[in-house]
């Protein structure tokens, strides 16, 4: 009813009716409102974090082109990847460009190019772990994808541009 609402008073209105069905506040709405509008994630003190899901679809995409001498079967169940944290608590730059915008299915909606800026972070550590079942794969082969996945598929947006290349320092 929100969308449907002509003043911002009914239109706050409708919000808070819904908020109050979720038992949820306004001020918890604003707050979540303001956390997704950060460009990065973030922990609890603040660092800047790249999230275990992230870390399983760099794997997961690096798996999927490299040779079949380093792939790992069942990847997904084999390792566990934590939340890779930063020292980093913003960005360091603005990259800015224009895209070919496309819908979700991948058409090409228009030949005009649409306007897109994204916070980066550059030349960082990040820790964290991986968990493996040695049953299923060796400590060995998953540092060699992960050292794959940093050197030819990267992680994160604009992966294709060779953004989001990485190196492994330590596999300790």
């Amino acid at each position: 009813g929100m969308m449907r609402a002509r003043s911002e008073k009914k239109k706050r209105e409708s919000l808070e009716q819904h908020l109050r069905g979720l038992k949820m506040t306004y001020e918890e709405y604003l707050e979540l409102e303001r956390a997704a509008k950060e460009p990065f994630y973030k922990n609890e003190s603040g660092k800047i974090i790249i999230p275990a899901n992230s870390i399983s679809s760099c794997l997961a995409n690096a798996n999927d082109e490299a040779p079949s001498k380093i792939r790992i079967n069942n990847l997904r169940i084999a390792v566990r990847p934590s939340d890779f944290a930063t020292l980093n608590t913003k960005g360091d730059g603005l990259w800015e460009r224009f895209v070919v915008v496309k819908s979700g299915t991948g058409k090409q909606l228009s030949n005009q190019r649409g306007y897109r800026a994204n916070t980066y972070i550059e030349d960082f550590e990040a820790t964290g772990e991986l968990k493996i079942d040695p049953k299923m794969v060796s400590e060995k082969a998953v540092v060699e994808l992960l050292e794959f996945a940093g050197r030819a598929v990267g992680i994160g947006a604009s992966r294709k541009m060779a953004c989001g290349r990485f190196e492994v320092i330590s596999a300790d």
